[in-house]
C-alpha cells in the first residue's frame, strides 16, 4: 500500500510553492514593467508639448517682420522665453526653455531665419 501512495499522480507542496513564487515574481516584472512604460509615455508627451511651445515661440517670433520682440509661454510644465533681434537681413532668434519646478534642466536654443 505504501507504493501506491508513491505512484500517485499530483504535485508535492514544494512544487505548488515554488510555482506560486515563480508566478508572482513574474507578475511583479509585469507590473514594474507597465509603471515604467506609463512613465516614459508621460515624459514623451511633455517633452512633445514643450517641443510645440518652442515652435510657436519661434513662429510668433519670425511673424514680427525682423522687429525686435520677446515674449514667453508655459506649456507643460515649462517656461519658454524667447527674444528676437533682427541682424541685417536675417532676424536671430534666442529661447530659452525651463523645465518647472526644479528649474535645473535648461535649454537654450539659438535660430536664425531670413526676414520675412
Amino acid at each position: 500500500m505504501h507504493d501506491a501512495h508513491r505512484n500517485a499522480a499530483g504535485f508535492t507542496l514544494v512544487e505548488v510553492v515554488v510555482a506560486i513564487v515563480v508566478l508572482t515574481i513574474g507578475v511583479l516584472a509585469l507590473a514594474a514593467s507597465a509603471a515604467a512604460t506609463v512613465r516614459s509615455m508621460t515624459d514623451a508627451t511633455r517633452t512633445s508639448g514643450i517641443a510645440r511651445a518652442a515652435e510657436a515661440a519661434r513662429e510668433r517670433a519670425y511673424a514680427t517682420v525682423c522687429a525686435a520682440a520677446s515674449g514667453s509661454d508655459s506649456a507643460s510644465g515649462a517656461r519658454v522665453t524667447w527674444t528676437a533681434a533682427p541682424a541685417g537681413a536675417t532676424l536671430a532668434i534666442l529661447q530659452r526653455v525651463t523645465l518647472s519646478p526644479t528649474s535645473m534642466a535648461v535649454t537654450t536654443i539659438s535660430a536664425a531665419g531670413a526676414c520675412r
